[in-house]
């Protein structure tokens, strides 16, 4: 199994996810929330990638709607709201980015807020 938590927290203005999880292998991106029943509501699924790109990303057995957001240097460059399970088509911004986070719907959340990471252990 290529999830962990990492003991990384995310705040997005009044929004904190405590349990983030961190995707930075091909096969863990592949699988990323599919196959799940649920998620946590101060859950999260951070993708981050070699390099910046217009990383598509779709619902493939998915049992519950997420917001997409794509991050560029901690600033969200795009969001899909509300995306469905049964949505089948890739979802891609038009825009490049370094990260991709997957979570609950959170209207809060919108394009142009940083994305503070809160890293515990070290």
């Amino acid at each position: 199994m290529n999830h962990h938590t990492e003991g990384i927290h995310l705040q997005i203005g009044e929004s904190i996810y405590s349990s983030v999880e961190v995707s930075r292998t091909h096969e863990a991106r592949a699988q990323g929330l599919s196959g799940r029943a649920s998620l946590c509501s101060d859950c999260a699924m951070l993708f981050v990638f070699e390099s910046p790109g217009q990383y598509g990303f779709w619902m493939k057995d998915m049992q519950f709607a997420i917001d997409i957001l794509w991050l560029r240097e901690g600033v969200i460059v795009h969001k899909e709201s509300h995306v469905s399970p049964e949505s089948l088509e890739t979802l891609t911004p038009r825009v490049e980015a370094d990260s991709v986070l997957e979570m609950l719907p959170n209207e809060a959340i919108q394009v142009g807020q940083r994305v503070e990471l809160i890293q515990h252990g070290d």
